[in-house]
């Protein structure tokens, strides 16, 4: 799994998901832990290994369109 580090107050990239039951949804967030989405977003789930299908490149696009914990819902 590939990290991309991010300076600005010591965020990381973090791969959530959210099971909406039919299906769900994958996304990077920028945050400090992963105990800080949980706090902040108790419905997404916090993802340490890359599902099968997703590559470097799929987890690359998906950070450039990442969420920071500190913005906007």
């Amino acid at each position: 799994m590939m990290v991309m580090a991010r300076d600005d107050e010591g965020k990381r990239p973090f791969l959530i998901g959210y099971d909406y039951g039919m299906g769900g949804l994958w996304g990077v967030m920028y945050a400090r832990s992963t105990e800080e989405i949980k706090d902040h977003y108790p419905e997404l789930v916090v993802v340490n290994e890359w599902p099968k299908w997703m590559d470097n490149d799929e987890f690359t696009r998906m950070a450039e369109n990442a969420y920071d914990i500190d913005g906007p819902p």
